[in-house]
């Protein structure tokens, strides 16, 4: 048996597979703690909803790392697709970046992305894109008790279904250039509820709202 030699490792252990989502044959190994998903879809919306998907599927057994797709792109493509990979529940890996031959903004534009999910209480969360109100697209939550809402695009405001009454800290990123904003101790009624981006803020951008007290 393998087990006492992975236990010795001390780190996460993943499987990587060919082109798909299935991850079914390794799903209940105790041993497997990610599935290194290679995933060959060329939009954001295709590889986030893919992504959800597969999260779904997990069940919470082993964790999600989208490690390989082609044409990632460089610049706005390849920050949108990392943040919608995120935002369904899965690590992120590009293919074929390497220190020397990635441009200086797109590491920059990676570890915005890293601080911002870091700071946050991200893996207490799951995909809930049905949440989404006014001009969010994707909705990472634990319902009642904090939530990450992302657009790509903001046109108007920022919002959520289905908020319980409360006071609410908010913080918002702008996802291009790293700038950003705390609001804190708002006070919202219950029911669908949307926020007016921040001066400074740019459409593309990201918040976590966190009931304060919680």
């Amino acid at each position: 048996s393998l087990a006492p030699i992975l236990q010795l490792l001390d780190h996460a252990i993943a499987v990587h597979k060919l082109n798909g989502l299935s991850f079914e044959e390794f799903a209940d190994d105790k041993n497997i703690d990610q599935f290194a998903i290679q995933y060959n879809e060329q939009s954001a919306d295709a590889l986030h909803k893919g992504m959800v998907r597969a999260w779904r599927e997990a069940k919470g057994r082993y964790n999600l790392n989208m490690s390989e797709a082609k044409g990632f792109g460089t610049g706005k493509s390849m920050r949108e697709k990392c943040w919608a990979c995120a935002m369904g529940g899965a690590y992120v890996m590009i293919l074929e970046m390497d220190i020397a031959n990635t441009p200086r903004s797109d590491l920059a534009d990676c570890g915005r992305l890293v601080r911002f999910f870091e700071s946050t209480n991200f893996d207490e969360m799951a995909p809930h894109d049905e949440l989404a109100f006014a001009g969010t697209k994707y909705v990472l939550a634990k319902p009642g008790h904090s939530y990450i809402a992302y657009a790509p695009n903001l046109d108007g405001k920022i919002g959520l279904k289905d908020l319980k009454a409360g006071t609410y800290d908010l913080r918002w990123l702008d996802c291009a250039t790293g700038k950003e904003l705390v609001q804190r101790g708002l006070r919202v009624a219950a029911g669908n509820r949307a926020w007016a981006r921040p001066s400074g803020i740019g459409k593309e951008s990201a918040v976590h709202i966190r009931r304060a007290g919680k």
